[in-house]
């Protein structure tokens, strides 16, 4: 999961080529979905939009596990790949919420075969996405924004029958306006980097370290918008991303399954004056990215930054279908409605043939 301001897709890769002209492939494809869109305007004015629902203010509560498909704890089995999640009344969720705020974990250890994760709303057609992609014998999350469905619960699909874990960071609850939770996108941030001074050390096993909240962020921001990455890790373990004043809650935010892994994962994390905390199980480097952050208590009231829940994930973009994109490339994607400010999307590479990273960022 990632938030942008707006729509617009850069490559680049962290190997060197010759001074002969050349392209360099990195992804055979490159896959967008959008989950939820921010407005900048009043819904009610008749701006064209693709999405549908009301809108709706952001709610933090402490990271709660909602199920875990190796022991069936709250999950209704569906079929071999398919489980149902009851979120909403659950885990501190209110009944009347449109969307959550979830972070999924497959733990592809005793399953054969490369797979990937779909979460949609209860009630409407299995959509052709994926929010997690994993391969064989890997334990992989990810962050997810996902509306609530029939019965207040959402649906998963692990296409090789992996069994997945969710825990809810979050959710959305219907607000014409409001002071708190209102989403304001920023240029994408570096908040730390363990790799760099003054720091220049990886966590150590057990390590917890803070991040402050980024400048112009005001303290009383009721949570972060975040790309939480960790490189040269130490061994097979788990990052949780939490607030700076509260306890070491019993989940987990991303995972590694050996050593010298980079992982990353889009997240939003309820934050306090002190900004967040990042623990790690085994250690590693830790690289923060803030996209945005979330209003308080003491925000004026209005409706910027409200969100809509779409009715289901869809596919955005598929470079499968056209020409890749190439090294220090990049792709331009359309708006999905004309005062939409911010999406939250899942950017999925393909088959990269060097190692590299995608970034996200505002369309100039």
């Amino acid at each position: 999961m990632t938030w942008i301001g707006r729509t617009s897709i850069s490559t680049t890769t962290t190997t060197t080529t010759s001074t002969t002209t050349t392209r360099v492939l990195i992804g055979g494809a490159l896959a967008l979905l959008a989950v939820i869109w921010s407005p900048t305007g009043d819904l009610r004015s008749g701006a064209p939009s693709l999405a549908a629902g009301p809108t709706a203010r952001f709610e933090t509560g402490s990271p709660c596990r909602l199920a875990d498909v190796r022991d069936g704890t709250g999950v209704e089995r569906v079929d071999a790949k398919i489980v149902r999640v009851v979120v909403a009344g659950r885990c501190g969720v209110p009944v009347n919420a449109t969307a959550a705020a979830l972070t999924v974990t497959v733990d592809n250890g005793s399953t054969p075969g490369p797979g990937h994760v779909t979460v949609w709303p209860d009630g409407v057609a299995t959509p052709t996405v994926s929010a997690l992609n994993y391969s064989d014998r890997q334990v992989r999350a990810n962050g997810v924004i996902v509306g609530i469905g029939v019965g207040g619960a959402v649906n998963l699909l692990s296409l090789n029958g992996a069994p997945a874990i969710v825990d809810v960071t979050g959710w959305f609850v219907p607000a014409a306006v409001s002071t708190s939770g209102r989403f304001v996108p920023i240029a994408p941030t570096r908040a730390i980097d363990t790799r760099e001074a003054p720091r220049s050390r990886p966590l150590g096993q057990g390590e917890v370290i803070n991040v402050p909240l980024p400048p112009g962020v005001p303290a009383d921001a009721s949570a972060l918008a975040i790309t939480l990455t960790t490189t040269q890790s130490a061994g097979p373990g788990f990052l949780t991303a939490f607030p700076a004043a509260a306890l070491l809650p019993p989940t987990s935010s991303l995972n590694t399954d050996a050593a010298g892994q980079t992982r990353a994962a889009g997240l939003i994390v309820a934050a306090s004056p002190d900004g967040l905390n990042v623990y790690s199980l085994s250690g590693g480097h830790v690289i923060v990215d803030v996209t945005g952050w979330f209003t308080g208590a003491s925000a004026v009231e209005d409706d910027d930054g409200l969100f809509v829940a779409e009715p289901a994930p869809r596919r955005l973009i598929d470079t499968r279908y056209g020409d890749p994109l190439w090294a220090n490339g990049g792709i331009e994607i359309a708006n999905v409605a004309s005062d939409a400010a911010a999406l939250v999307v899942n950017v999925t590479i393909i088959n990269p043939f060097r190692p590299g990273h995608l970034i996200a960022h505002p369309a100039r």
